[in-house]
């Protein structure tokens, strides 16, 4: 009896040191998992605000050189207006001699249209015209203005009645008959809806020459 008393106190002693041996060791290794947890999560959150810094950074740089760029070209078309650059010479400055076809759509048509006004108000219909026609042919020219009137950019359409205004009185002085444009029209070619338009054209320089 007293042996198996012994051989009880001594199981449970063993079981005591063994659990006060394993468990700071589980205690070490959990905290020693959540520390690198908590690291791991620290530099996640530092990456991505060093990430959102850079890129606010990055859109501001760009917000500053395109208004740098803005302010330059600004005081560029200042000085041309006071040096009264030409129609022609601010038709190349305002790089439109390569906009062929696309010439109402191109960014700088309204600036150059604006600058001729500024430098020749009385007569920027007339000299922007005689500008235009050293890069189109008049029908070709005619048509393109025809169908700039319809169009919904702001500005076009009121630059285009402007220059029709000017090429219809440019005809009448050289005595043009509407049949003598509606066949230059014609010579250009084209779909049903440049016949369309050409149509609207010759009658509305009807119209213009009190011939309708």
């Amino acid at each position: 009896m007293r042996l198996y008393y012994f051989a009880l106190l001594f199981a449970v002693a063993l079981l005591t040191t063994s659990d006060a041996t394993v468990s700071p060791k589980l205690t070490a290794l959990s905290l020693a998992e959540y520390q690198s947890g908590m690291t791991t999560s620290r530099l996640l959150r530092i990456d991505k605000a060093a990430a959102e810094l850079d890129e606010e950074r990055g859109a501001t740089v760009a917000g500053i050189q395109n208004l740098v760029k803005s302010s330059a070209k600004q005081a560029q078309i200042q000085l041309w207006l006071a040096q009264k650059k030409s129609a022609d010479a601010a038709f190349k400055l305002f790089e439109l001699e390569k906009a062929e076809g696309r010439l109402f759509g191109m960014k700088g048509v309204l600036a150059w249209a604006n600058h001729v006004t500024k430098v020749n108000k009385k007569n920027a219909g007339a000299t922007m015209l005689e500008a235009l026609l050293k890069h189109y042919d008049d029908a070709a020219l005619a048509r393109m203005i025809q169908s700039a009137q319809s169009s919904t950019r702001p500005g076009v359409g009121d630059l285009a009645t402007k220059l029709q205004k000017a090429q219809f009185n440019k005809w009448m002085i050289a005595s043009e008959r509407p049949g003598a444009i509606e066949a230059k029209l014609k010579q250009l070619g084209g779909s049903d809806l440049w016949s369309q338009q050409d149509k609207a054209l010759v009658n509305a320089y009807k119209y213009f020459i009190g011939a309708a």
